[in-house]
């Protein structure tokens, strides 16, 4: 998934006993991994993250939100 050109590092969460799946904040590219080795019909999967900007950039957050 895109992240804002600002975007500095992510945190993340995934839910309790999740297995198989591994996240990854790419800096270079500004993107948001999420690897799941298997998926099975019938179960739901969440990811939960938490961007960081740069402090300049609070300015722009609303006018670059379109890109997301």
């Amino acid at each position: 998934m895109p992240l804002p050109k600002y975007t500095t590092r992510a945190s993340f969460e995934l839910e309790p006993g999740a297995t198989g799946q591994r996240t990854d904040f790419k800096e270079a590219n500004k993107k948001l991994e999420w690897d799941l080795k298997k998926i099975v019909g019938g179960f739901e999967h969440t990811l939960r993250s938490k961007p960081t900007f740069s402090q300049e950039s609070h300015g722009e957050i609303l006018a670059d939100s379109k890109e997301i």
